[in-house]
């Protein structure tokens, strides 16, 4: 069996890592150098016994090969995959970024209506939606008693129980709206 000493950048390329790590492994005992250089069978067996597979096999499946740089970058873990709520696809990193900033455009043009009064706050609605209800079925209930003079008994009685039907009749339609947005 011959035994093929190798130099440190053959090492570094046949492990996969780079110059500075191959460095620490040698300064911590775990790859033995000699002055004429590396056992290269041995530095293979020794960096695979004494490295963590789960780490060896995360690592080895996230290599990331660019041409513009060294072989030896290498993203560390997985890749991070984002998926589209509506379709369950896979999106890639430059629609995911899109629709963030599409997002952030979104929410900046809302933030600016709300300052300059386009939109209202739903309370405030709310509150003068009230008003504006109770207004109408006070002066739809103060009708029977301002034209009381006016009109005979008979006819009063009709108006009072016509006033008061209306005013149930609006009071149950908004409940129902009311019921409908929350």
């Amino acid at each position: 069996m011959t035994v093929r000493i190798v130099s440190r950048r053959e090492v570094c390329e046949a492990l996969k890592i780079s110059r500075q790590r191959l460095h620490v492994l040698i300064a911590e005992g775990r790859i033995e150098e000699t002055a004429r250089g590396i056992d290269l069978e041995k530095a293979i067996e020794s960096y695979n016994g004494t490295i963590d597979p789960a780490r060896r096999a995360a690592w080895e499946g996230a290599t990331v090969a660019a041409p513009e740089f060294s072989q030896h970058r290498r993203r560390r873990g997985p890749p991070v995959q984002t998926v589209d709520p509506d379709t369950g696809k896979p999106i890639d990193f430059s629609e995911a970024r899109t629709r963030k900033e599409i997002a952030h455009a979104q929410r900046a043009q809302l933030e600016f209506a709300i300052r300059s009064g386009s939109y209202l706050l739903r309370d405030e609605v709310a509150a003068k939606e009230f008003a504006i209800a109770r207004k109408l079925r006070d002066r739809l209930l103060g009708i029977p008693s301002r034209v009381a003079n006016l009109v005979p008994p008979d006819a009063m009685a009709a108006i009072v129980d016509e006033c008061e039907a209306l005013v149930r009749e609006l009071q149950d339609e908004i409940a129902i709206v009311a019921e409908g947005e929350t």
